[in-house]
């Protein structure tokens, strides 16, 4: 206990004669690394998605889950069933399913249930965050 005590009074006073607090970005990157490992989706949602405002606006299911594996790949994360990270997608950000067309390589018009009103950020509009 005492030894605890001391670090403790040894911080504060380095704070108290520098008149600044240090943030250590290794604590700060063990936090990122924590809430990337308790919840994957939200963590790929902060970082890559938002709710468009305007309903024309979707992603396809497939290219979703697809972005969300690679996300998890190059983070080293847990990955969760497409299942579990639509229906988290719906219930915790408000995300959509639903039906538009969609036209193909050859100019034919489909219409699959398979878009969600979500809008994956560019590398750009990323780095603004």
């Amino acid at each position: 206990m005492s030894g605890i005590l001391n670090i403790v009074l040894d911080s504060l006073k380095s704070i108290w004669e520098n008149k600044k607090v240090y943030s250590n970005s290794t604590i700060n990157q063990r936090r990122a690394r924590a809430e990337l490992i308790a919840d994957p989706v939200k963590a790929f949602y902060n970082e890559n998605c938002q709710i468009p405002s305007d309903l024309k606006i979707y992603e396809i299911k497939e290219k979703l889950y697809k972005k969300f594996l690679e996300f998890c790949t190059s983070k080293k994360s847990q990955i969760v069933s497409s299942r579990i990270f639509f229906k988290q997608l719906k219930e915790e950000y408000g995300a959509n399913e639903g039906r538009a067309p969609i036209i193909d390589e050859n100019g034919k018009e489909h219409k699959p249930w398979v878009l969600f009103n979500i809008h994956l950020l560019t590398e750009k509009k990323k780095t603004k965050r």
